[in-house]
């Protein structure tokens, strides 16, 4: 009977051992992102930077760290290039841009296709360098690429909003 009890012991140990570690991989984050993408965009908001820039296009990298299954954290660098705004109706004459670095945050959903997020950080290059701030929604097409929609807020000595389409590779 001592042997029996013992037996049976054992194997729940067993069980619930085996049970922890299934439980210990499904909360595993998956790997980090390394994010690559290019955007363009419109100039928003204040009046001065509409009359002095129209469109942008941005190139970025992205490095983001998993701290939960749906929140990533990061670093974000970003060059910008402004388009003067000449009254046509695309310009293609850049003359301004500025270089951003910031953190970055991506909350996603539970199937890992949707995310809202933000940066902030420091953009330097329209005069002096600002407070940059830049709020994104997104899709993940499939498992190597993706789109955002993102709005562009750059508090410098000219202020500069602007809101952005992209598409991003993943790696």
């Amino acid at each position: 009977m001592k042997k029996m009890i013992s037996l049976v012991f054992i194997a729940f140990l067993s069980i619930n051992a085996f049970a922890q570690d299934d439980m210990m991989e499904e909360e595993t984050p998956k790997t980090d992102d390394v994010r690559l993408g290019v955007n363009i965009g419109t100039t928003s908001g204040d009046e001065m930077s509409r009359d002095r820039f129209s469109t942008n296009f941005t190139v970025d990298f992205t490095y983001l760290l998993p701290v939960t299954s749906n929140l990533k954290v990061g670093g974000h660098l970003a060059y910008t290039r402004l388009a003067i705004n000449d009254n046509k109706t695309i310009s293609t004459e850049f003359d301004e841009g500025f270089l951003s670095f910031s953190g970055t945050f991506r909350l996603y959903n539970d199937s890992g296709k949707f995310f809202i997020g933000s940066d902030f950080g420091y953009g330097y290059g329209l005069e002096d360098g600002g407070f940059l701030y830049r709020p994104r929604v997104g899709f993940q097409i499939s498992e190597c690429s993706g789109l955002n929609i993102s709005y562009i807020d750059l508090n410098d000595t000219v202020k500069y909003n602007a809101v952005t389409i992209g598409y991003e590779f993943i790696f």
